[in-house]
């Protein structure tokens, strides 16, 4: 990691530090140790990448994974944790661990949490933790911890999906994508998650944007929707609005059936043992309805009300961002749902809600739609960002060493790895001098 955080009586395993030590257990003679992490209300998952000097330096292609070769990777339970007056902390150090890895050095993490972040800290309304990415690189001697929101890292992934892999996306709705046209994305799982991204040059280089678009008013556009509106207002106590995640979520769809069960027109409609199930669901009660869609009258028109709403939402999406480089819908709900979602012809109500946009209809047609069937989205995105940042961190180092070069009088900085010196940093920068006149039009544009 950097050099002046390197923990006393750790083994580093960077390739720039002199304590280096060999990761036999992935065949990388030389290689930065990177963790990836998503931490969301209920799960923590992360990830030990080893990446080598030259495939941080090398861009990879649009529509492929961050390099980087997998050392380990688990997935925690929070709860387990706060039960017991832990933290996220305390995940992180169980995880290098049980990576082995506890003992050497970590150059990067990069984090995607399910709030907003601010300072490069975000506060959990959910579970009462707050996660402090300085405090991090302070307690395990990392060079750099980097905070975004879950749904950024969603934007992020978007840019490693392949379209013509049909584990990855699948299109819902064809039409030419602009390069460097903006790029939105949509999410329905335990509450609706939105973002976009804009190219920061003319080439696949986007940045991604945090949203709080899920909080939205709802919008009714029939009679049916209005009364679920009241319904909703009276419900959430709210005067004059609700979100539009109040319908479009995992927690969304069972509003809408909690509303059919009690409307007049369907009371009759209500299957007590289908009734039963749900109300003993607790967090899981959306999909009891949707596991019913087809075999239960109610939970059949709950679903077509949800995949209508969610159709005009991304219509929404569509007006507001003009995503000609691609609209994708991903969440949780979309894969488990693709078959609603993607139905062809006069039954897709998806589809007709999405371009029913009165005068600016034939605008949304133009627009390529995708539903995303890889739910590692958020690592994938948050894995993107920090070979992003290991590869910057390089080019810092390198120029460094470069201008140290030119100076007769410089003398090393100060280090808690005394072997550090000219020798040390060479081959790195014999590497990366190599391959910036290639891609320094283009570095740091993804």
């Amino acid at each position: 990691g950097d050099l002046a955080l390197c923990r006393p009586g750790v083994t580093c395993v960077e390739a720039r530090c002199p304590g280096y030590r060999a990761q036999e257990t992935v065949g990388m003679t030389q290689s930065f140790s990177v963790v990836v992490a998503d931490c969301g209300g209920t799960n923590s998952r992360l990830q030990l990448y080893a990446v080598a000097p030259e495939q941080a330096l090398s861009l990879p292609p649009r529509r492929s994974r961050a390099p980087g070769t997998l050392v380990y990777e688990a997935e925690f339970q929070n709860q387990v944790y706060i039960k017991v007056g832990k933290t996220f902390t305390h995940i992180f150090q169980d995880f290098l661990t049980a990576a082995n890895h506890a003992d050497k050095c970590v150059t990067v993490a990069s984090i995607a949490v399910a709030g907003p972040v601010s300072n490069n800290a975000v506060e959990f309304t959910n579970n009462g933790w707050s996660i402090s990415g300085k405090a991090l690189e302070k307690t395990f001697g990392i060079a750099r911890v980097f905070l975004m929101n879950d749904f950024v890292a969603n934007g992020y992934g978007l840019l490693t999906l392949d379209e013509k892999k049909p584990e990855e996306l699948r299109v819902i709705q064809h039409a030419e994508a602009v390069p460097g046209a903006p790029i939105a994305c949509l999410g329905p799982g335990t509450g609706l998650g939105e973002t976009y991204l804009t190219s920061t040059s003319g080439d696949d280089g986007y940045h991604a944007f945090p949203s709080e678009g899920g909080h939205s008013e709802f919008a009714p556009r029939n009679d049916l929707e209005f009364q679920l509106l009241k319904f909703l207002m009276q419900k959430f106590k709210e005067k004059h609005r609700v979100s539009v995640e109040r319908v479009i979520s995992g927690r969304g769809l069972a509003n809408v059936y909690e509303f059919l069960c009690a409307h007049p027109d369907h009371k009759t409609e209500v299957d007590n043992a289908v009734k039963a199930a749900f109300d003993a669901a607790g967090d899981l009660k959306g999909k009891v309805v949707a596991d019913h869609y087809g075999k239960d009258a109610l939970c059949t028109t709950a679903m077509k009300i949800f995949i209508t709403a969610f159709g005009a939402e991304a219509g929404v999406c569509g007006l507001k961002w003009l995503p000609f480089g691609g609209l994708y819908l991903a969440g949780g709900l979309t894969p488990k749902n693709i078959d609603l979602i993607d139905q062809k012809g006069s039954d897709s109500c998806f589809l007709a809600a999405f371009r029913d946009k009165g005068r600016l209809s034939p605008q949304l047609l133009k627009i390529p739609v995708y539903a995303v069937m890889d739910q590692a989205l958020g690592q994938r995105g948050a894995h993107f960002m920090a070979v992003k940042l290991l590869r910057a961190r390089i080019l810092v180092d390198q120029d460094k060493a470069a201008a140290a070069a030119t100076t007769s009088t410089a003398t090393p900085s100060p280090s808690t790895c005394p072997a550090w010196n000219a020798n040390t940093i060479a081959p790195l920068c014999f590497l990366a001098g190599a391959v910036t006149a290639v891609i320094a039009s283009r570095v740091l544009r993804r």
